[in-house]
C-alpha cells in the first residue's frame, strides 16, 4: 500500500477587485450589525470584535476603491502616452 506523503495542491478562486471589494462591503456590514447588537445588550466579548473587523473590512474595500482608481488613471496615463508617441513616430 502507497502512501502520499506530499502536500496536494489548493485550488484557489481568483477575485476581480470588484468581487473584493463586494466582498469586503458585505463582511463588514454583517460584521457592524453584530457590533451594533452587541452595544444595543452591552455584550463586550461581541461588541469589540465585531467592531475591529467591521473597521478593518471598511478600510480595506475604502483602499480595494483607492486601487482600483489609481489602477485606471494609470491605465488612461498609459495610453495617452501610446498615442503621443505613435504621433511622434509619424511625424
Amino acid at each position: 500500500m502507497k502512501l502520499r506523503h506530499y502536500a496536494q495542491p489548493v485550488s484557489t478562486n481568483i477575485h476581480t477587485k470588484f468581487e473584493t471589494l463586494i466582498l469586503e462591503l458585505i463582511i463588514g456590514v454583517i460584521c457592524g450589525v453584530y457590533a451594533y447588537m452587541g452595544y444595543g445588550v452591552q455584550v463586550g466579548q461581541l461588541f469589540f470584535p465585531c467592531l475591529i473587523v467591521s473597521i478593518i473590512c471598511f478600510s480595506l474595500a475604502f483602499y480595494t476603491i483607492y486601487q482600483i482608481i489609481s489602477d485606471k488613471l494609470y491605465r488612461r496615463k498609459l495610453i495617452n502616452t501610446e498615442k503621443e508617441s505613435d504621433v511622434d513616430r509619424e511625424t
